[in-house]
């Protein structure tokens, strides 16, 4: 008995945590007691939906390896068929960090953090959100077995659904009513079940959230966190200003907001790494811009803007100069960022010497030509890179003046007069599913007899009392509809040699 109550003691020892207040500050990368424990009870899926059923297939390991596979092949494919060697994730990510390495340069504290509210904002409310989804959903899921192999409600059980009933995630859209616990039972399993199921997919909708944007996300609390144990005084305001129990205080689904704080960067980690369908629903999309991406940056843009420009020639009310100059930097320019900033990004935060970085813009304009480097001289982000690689060849040059150096200096003199007439370029990384860019693509191929009739399905934000199940099917479409129009791109003729 002695040495039983000795083993209770040690093992309760194990799995506790001590109510001692002191902590350290939220964003610290440590794991306290609670959250190392957390941070092993992995979220897992429990395969009940209303809406998901199709791809609950994804959940058996072998299927969904071998869509992953399948994924960041086709992810490569297109990558490569662009001739980038930046992924769109990537850009993401470089964007997410010059971002905030920018801010603490140059911003306010209350600015950088007005500038990172929605990220913020959006990553925090979907992980206490699927945390909590999860939680009633394996509550459920302990109640409906239990009042299955009873077959009547116990005061225990009453108990928990009475508490469920007055505070859930679901709230009107739950089917358990308190009418039900004094009624049958088999109408109060069926009304669980439904909940559990509701539940289930919240928990799936919100992981997802969380999946697409926390390599943004996490880049930037790093960042923060980095500044904040450096002493940095801006850091310590932002991170004031973005603690959950300000930030989240809107956030009713969120539970009780004013003791929340900032979740572990580990545990959001599981969260979005561990939802297989969340996953696969953030690999279509990824390969959704990257084909994106490819086939936007590789149209003729010459050919659109002249045909373009010559009907505001014809329109007298359009034919203004300053518009027409306006839509030339709306549509080049746009087109121009998508094909050309993946490779300034690899110049731009780049840590090769100086003589390995000319040789890498020696490549890239050998392939891109001189519009590369008329972008490159145009970003206000990479002049620093820009006067490195320009004193570099100046100031070894090759004695042969038939030396490709040589030319690549000429290149970029004449390249940096173009930039001057045309103006700068702001630094951009986040490529989108923009509409100015489905009018330009529409437009290429409606005027090379190649329009393939589609529409657009916008990527929404579905709440929490909606599916996931919709964005995806709708994703699935764009990608076959994309598909239809590279076949007829590949079948068709070719009218107009596009230009660098």
């Amino acid at each position: 008995m002695y040495r039983s109550l000795i083993l209770i003691f040690i093992t309760l020892s194990l799995v506790s945590c001590s109510s001692y207040k002191s902590r350290k500050p939220a964003s610290s990368e440590v794991l306290s007691c609670n959250e190392l424990i957390s941070h092993f009870k992995t979220i897992n899926d429990h395969k009940v939906y209303n809406k998901y059923k199709k791809y609950s297939k994804y959940n058996d390991p072998r299927t969904f390896q071998k869509f992953e596979s399948k994924s960041h092949a086709k992810i490569k494919f297109w990558s490569d068929t662009g001739n980038r060697k930046v992924s769109v994730a990537q850009m993401r990510h470089n964007g997410a960090f010059s971002g905030i390495k920018t801010a603490f340069e140059v911003d306010t504290a209350f600015a950088i953090a007005r500038q990172f509210t929605s990220l913020f904002y959006d990553a925090e409310t979907a992980y206490f959100i699927a945390n909590r989804a999860y939680r009633e959903t394996s509550d459920l899921q302990r109640i409906l077995k239990r009042l299955k192999a009873i077959g009547e409600l116990t005061p225990e059980i009453r108990l928990e659904l009475e508490s469920y009933i007055s505070n859930n995630l679901l709230n009107t859209k739950s089917k358990i009513k308190m009418s039900m616990l004094d009624g049958e039972s088999t109408q109060l399993i069926k009304a669980v079940a439904s909940d559990m199921a509701m539940s289930n997919e919240v928990m799936i909708t919100y992981s997802y959230k969380l999946t697409d944007i926390f390599d943004q996300y996490s880049v930037v609390r790093k960042f923060i966190d980095q500044k904040y144990s450096q002493g940095d005084p801006k850091a310590k305001i932002v991170l004031e200003k973005l603690s959950p129990s300000k930030l989240l205080s809107g956030c009713h689904l969120c539970g009780e907001t004013s003791s929340l704080i900032s979740p572990n960067l580990a545990s959001m980690e599981v969260l979005a790494k561990k939802v297989n369908i969340a996953q696969v629903m953030v690999l279509k999309k990824k390969i959704l811009r990257e084909m994106w991406l490819t086939i936007s940056s590789r149209l003729p843009n010459q050919y659109v803007y002249q045909f373009i420009d010559k009907v505001l020639q014809l329109t007298p009310w359009l034919n203004d100069s300053g518009f027409r100059k306006w839509l030339r930097v709306s549509f080049i320019d746009f087109k121009d960022r998508h094909r050309y900033f993946p490779n300034i990004d690899r110049i731009v935060f780049s840590e090769a010497s100086d003589d390995d970085l000319v040789s890498l813009v020696s490549d890239i304009v050998s392939s891109e030509g001189n519009e590369f480097l008329v972008t490159f001289a145009r970003r206000v982000d990479a002049h620093k890179d820009w006067n490195k690689v320009y004193k570099w060849l100046g100031e070894n040059l090759p004695e042969d003046k038939r030396h490709h150096y040589h030319k690549l200096r000429e290149r970029m003199d004449k390249a940096w007069k173009e930039a001057n007439k045309r103006g700068p370029v702001a630094e951009w990384h986040n490529p989108s599913n923009s509409g100015l860019m489905r009018f330009i693509i529409d437009i290429s191929l409606y005027t090379s007899g190649l329009y393939v009739s589609y529409n657009y399905f916008t990527l929404q934000e579905i709440d929490e009392t909606q599916s996931r199940a919709v964005e995806v099917e709708n994703t699935e479409r764009e990608m076959m509809l994309i598909n239809e129009m590279i076949k007829e791109l590949d079948n068709a003729p070719i009218k107009v040699r596009p230009t660098n």
